[in-house]
């Protein structure tokens, strides 16, 4: 349940999070150790590191009755559930060498807003589990913006 009484669903994938949470806490660990001992240079960097890692462990999608909620680890995205039009498969701004993909929210105007804790590099076995995982936010979606009409009326 959320805030007002709606029920929520969530979409993550627990290997990402676990893993973005450490390796960007690793970030503020560096931080820390490149400061040479500086006491705020100690204090900041590990500040960093736990605030990066607990932004890891929020990343996902919550999915109820009036919004979509879009937890990346820099930001945070709310649309409301009638501005949100699917689910797709985008190509994600570090996709470097490859066609990195992550399932990302596109709106009715057609903004693309990437889900980074729901990327699946192109080499990955998880490909199929990912699509499946992206068929079934669609038809969460489409439920919820099925309830929010009747709701209106």
């Amino acid at each position: 349940m959320n805030a007002t009484g709606s029920p929520q669903h969530l979409w993550v994938s627990w290997p990402q999070r676990i893993g973005t949470a450490v390796v960007t806490s690793i970030g503020g660990i560096v931080v820390a150790g490149i400061s040479e001992g500086e006491p705020i240079g100690i204090v900041l960097g590990l500040g960093l590191g736990v605030v990066l890692f607990l932004r890891g462990l929020r990343l996902g999608v919550t999915i109820d009755d009036r919004q979509v909620v879009v937890r990346n680890l820099f930001r945070t995205r709310t649309v409301l559930i009638g501005d949100a039009d699917r689910f797709e498969f985008v190509t994600m701004w570090w996709a470097i060498r490859g066609p990195d993909e992550a399932v990302g929210l596109v709106t009715k105007d057609g903004r693309s807003y990437p889900i980074t804790g729901l990327a699946v590099p192109s080499f990955s076995r998880m490909q199929q589990k990912s699509r499946e995982r992206c068929v079934g936010m669609n038809r969460e979606l489409k439920r919820r913006k099925r309830a929010a009409r009747t709701s209106d009326l």
